[in-house]
């Protein structure tokens, strides 16, 4: 959960900083904040209030993303099936966003 509320911080930043990729960063910020949603009642955890996140490249958004695929990958070979499918779905999500970035 910690990973995808970063990834959503970080986004919320990014917009702010590059206004001129709003259309693109919207729609995969709104894929992590769909993220955290499904995530809160399998892990069972809320997020809890944080600092404001500094506005990132486009090319270090893309590097967390990759972290985060691989990250969500490898804590899926360990989860429990229902979490370990959702996780799964999360790394070729992010997979995906990296290349989009």
């Amino acid at each position: 959960m910690a990973r995808e509320q970063a990834l959503v911080d970080a986004y919320t930043a990014a917009l702010q900083a590059h206004p001129q990729d709003a259309p693109r960063l919207a729609h995969l910020l709104g894929d992590h904040s769909a993220h955290l949603a499904r995530l809160g009642p399998v892990v069972g955890a809320s997020a809890s209030p944080r600092p404001p996140a500094r506005a990132l490249s486009l090319r270090a958004l893309a590097s967390r993303e990759r972290a985060a695929a691989a990250a969500h990958g490898a804590a899926a070979l360990t989860a429990s099936r229902e979490l370990a499918s959702l996780l799964a779905s999360l790394a070729a999500c992010e997979a995906s966003h990296a290349a989009v970035l």
